[in-house]
């Protein structure tokens, strides 16, 4: 496996895998729910995410394909998780793992040590992984979520 920085590239798999996620989160809570223009609007947040020095995306390899990404973010001296996908139909052990700590060190060498993770709220299987990580439940009045997201802290 091998994690690097996305390239231009990688946007087409990057939506695919972020629209697969969506609609994963969409069977547990229908607010995901994805809409027609969808794969517009993820294909301009990945081009605002790669053209703003403050984020970057990492993405994992697997067979040299594309298997996930994560979208980390520096904001008010805080590392931000924003979003995380793997590809669903194949098994990638320690792929999610990899690219938590990719995020790490990237905040890290830029002396950011808070990370805060946008998780969603009823699915237990994305809140089980970042509790596994160390993660808890945060809650700050000055960060504002949707109802169907957390924040976690790690």
């Amino acid at each position: 496996m091998l994690i690097r920085s996305a390239l231009a590239d990688d946007i087409d798999k990057l939506i695919h895998l972020w629209s697969e996620r969506v609609n994963l989160l969409a069977q547990a809570d229908k607010r995901f729910a994805s809409t027609s223009y969808m794969e517009d609007v993820l294909g301009q947040q990945i081009q605002a995410y790669l053209n703003n020095q403050n984020s970057i995306i990492f993405v994992a390899l697997a067979d040299d394909d594309v298997g996930g990404f994560v979208v980390a973010e520096i904001l008010n001296n805080y590392g931000i998780i924003h979003e995380m996908a793997l590809d669903a139909h194949q098994y990638h052990g320690g792929m999610g793992r990899g690219l938590v700590k990719h995020s790490r060190q990237h905040f890290l060498k830029r002396n950011v040590k808070q990370i805060i993770i946008k998780v969603p709220r009823f699915h237990p299987v994305e809140q089980a992984f970042w509790l596994a990580l160390g993660a808890k439940e945060w809650k700050d009045q000055t960060w504002k979520n949707p109802p169907e997201l957390m924040w976690m802290i790690l």
